[in-house]
């Protein structure tokens, strides 16, 4: 604090990303000058010392209304608090003795959820038991339109002697709609083109529109269906009187034992944090960072949106 007023005057502006040298000087790829900004925050005050900001931060801990204020009113920073991630033990921990490309004895119909991209596409596909318990069949990428459509065809053999193929299946149109509305239109009813959106003005968790005459759209909440996801993900045992769990519970979410480095990468791809927007505090849920995989993420939420359409919650009630 002795040295904070011959510190400020002698302070030089770097841009983002860059880096200022012993000698002053300015390390890094300037980008290009077109308009300039300036980060402000009470560090750089000569009336506030170090002491009293340390101060105030400790006198926030615990409190999620002064943390706010001090992020925003001290160090000119956005509030963000993250709440929930997938983690890496909990999608390990649903590992389960059976095959890949295996449909278990228990289950009851099968969804798939398919990702399209710029050249290719991600699926998973699950197969869905009573008490919304659930496993996953197939995940991997596709490279053409006819690799969906085999897909969609396709059955796995079932542990009970009894081939089951997809009963419905939902591709994200928010990449290429058009080539989603036909191709969902030529394979409905096993198809159909579907948009996440986290709309405020959204009331449903699912809604039916057309999009285009004779081409349907099923539009769902993105933030609901995550949280769904995660919850099923996260989802414990249920423990009895005594204590001991009992082996099984409502939700039970189950993956192939053999090791799959993408679905693992992908599953980890997003967190969930609380935002505030226009006085309003909510739930979001965004990608961890702009260059990690989702895709499998999002073929999975798709298959809890598919199980609601199939009313898997109502099997075996």
């Amino acid at each position: 604090d002795a040295q904070k007023l011959k510190m400020l005057p002698r302070g030089v502006w770097a841009p983002k990303d860059c880096e200022v040298d012993d000698s002053g000087g300015i390390v890094g790829e300037r980008p290009p000058k077109i308009q300039s900004g300036f980060h402000l925050n009470v560090l750089y005050s000569p009336t506030i010392s170090f002491g009293q900001v340390a101060a105030k931060w400790l006198s926030c801990v615990g409190d999620r209304g002064a943390l706010h204020n001090f992020l925003n009113l001290y160090l000119a920073l956005p509030f963000k608090e993250e709440v929930e991630t997938v983690s890496e033990k909990r999608i390990l921990a649903a590992k389960r003795p059976y095959r890949r490309g295996t449909i278990p004895a228990a289950a009851r119909l099968v969804t798939c959820g398919v990702d399209v991209q710029l050249n290719h596409f991600w699926f998973a596909a699950r197969a869905w038991g009573s008490q919304e318990k659930s496993w996953l069949v197939d995940a991997g990428r596709l490279e053409a339109w006819t690799d969906v459509t085999r897909l969609l065809r396709s059955s796995w053999p079932g542990d009970g002697g009894t081939a089951r193929g997809i009963d419905l299946m939902l591709v994200d149109s928010g990449y290429k709609p058009q080539e989603v509305y036909d191709w969902c239109g030529k394979h409905m009813p096993h198809a159909r083109s579907t948009k996440g959106s986290n709309n405020p003005g959204l009331l449903a968790t699912l809604r039916q529109s057309c999009p285009q005459p004779g081409k349907l759209l099923w539009t769902f909440k993105a933030n609901h269906f995550k949280d769904k996801l995660a919850n099923l993900i996260n989802s414990r045992p249920e423990v009895a009187d005594n204590g001991t769990e009992t082996g099984e519970w409502w939700g039970e979410w189950c993956i192939y034992d053999s090791g799959d480095d993408d679905y693992l990468k992908h599953m980890q791809s997003e967190r969930r944090r609380w935002v505030r927007q226009g006085g309003r505090r909510y739930c979001t849920w965004e990608a961890l960072t702009d260059k990690t995989p989702n895709h499998l993420w999002d073929c999975e939420v798709l298959n809890v949106v598919a199980a609601e359409m199939r009313g898997v919650r109502f099997l075996g009630l």
